[in-house]
């Protein structure tokens, strides 16, 4: 089975997912219950991307499992196939958040509502993978610790764009120095409720998968050491901003925006990295070696 379009459909999926719930999310965290005209236009560009990334997923997994080329999967294949599997409901889902996300743009921009619409396009996906296929209790509590896994995530991926948009344009309509500072600093209780947060989810989904045998040479757990050694990394870059980077930008010395810019934007592409591996770990088998 070639799963190429299905990896890159989920990667679109969690990478535009995830950033359109923690934007909001962030930004109500940090007190604004509201976003302005800008962000609403990119909130509703997102919603629209995200509809068609999760038709692009449905679509590619249908034709995966049916073996088929994308290209030639016809509507019916796709309509008996969605009907009989999470598929289906999956994608009415995300679909149903896109559409709520764009409306709420348009006509109710409140952060704390759009966030938890967004949510929904990556919470959806807790029922397919490895969380799907479980069942029972066990089942249930790994849905729920993905769904706290993802909206953990999201907050954090949000806040590195507002970040950015607040230190790498400075002139052009974001916050002001001081006000960058600000946020970067808050963000230092939040970031450890966060962490915190990623790393019990995150050790306790392992575990539910692994628990049945695992493969330390399998692709599984290959990429599962790579988005730890990404972790690991975020984890460094957000230390060295806190700690070096903010405090340096603070106080005005030279260079200091740009440093703490591309510290941020590496920090950005952890993040990515992470969730596109994470897309490939969901189709992977913890026992077989590849």
């Amino acid at each position: 089975m070639d799963d190429t379009n299905v990896i890159l459909a989920r990667s679109a999926l969690y990478i535009i997912g995830l950033c359109l719930a923690g934007v909001p999310l962030y930004l109500r965290i940090s007190g604004r219950t509201r976003v302005g005209g800008t962000a609403r236009l990119g909130l509703g560009l997102g919603a629209v991307a995200a509809a068609a990334a999760a038709a692009w997923w449905a679509a590619s997994s249908i034709a995966a499992m049916a073996a088929t080329p994308l290209g030639d999967l016809d509507y019916a294949t796709f309509s008996v196939v969605a009907d009989a599997t999470p598929i289906g409901p999956v994608l009415k889902a995300r679909l149903a958040a896109c559409l709520g996300v764009l409306l709420l743009a348009a006509l109710y921009p409140r952060t704390l509502w759009l966030g938890l619409m967004a949510s929904v396009i990556s919470i959806a996906g807790a029922w397919t993978g490895h969380a799907g296929a479980a069942e029972g209790t066990a089942g249930d509590i790994q849905r729920a610790f993905d769904a706290v896994h993802l909206v953990a995530a999201s907050v954090w991926v949000g806040a590195l764009l507002v970040f950015l948009g607040s230190v790498a344009r400075p002139g052009i309509g974001s916050a002001p120095r001081t006000k960058a500072v600000a946020r970067l600093e808050a963000f230092a209780t939040t970031g450890t409720i966060v962490v915190a947060a990623l790393a019990i989810t995150g050790a306790i989904n392992g575990w539910l998968i692994a628990r049945h045998g695992f493969a330390l040479d399998s692709r599984w757990s290959l990429l599962l050491i790579a988005k730890l050694v990404l972790f690991g990394a975020m984890l460094g870059l957000a230390s060295l901003n806190r700690w070096k980077l903010t405090p340096a930008y603070r106080s005005g010395e030279a260079g200091a925006e740009r440093r703490l810019a591309v510290s941020l934007s590496f920090e950005t592409a952890c993040a990515f990295a992470i969730f596109i591996l994470v897309a490939i770990i969901g189709l992977s088998d913890p026992g077989i070696v590849s």
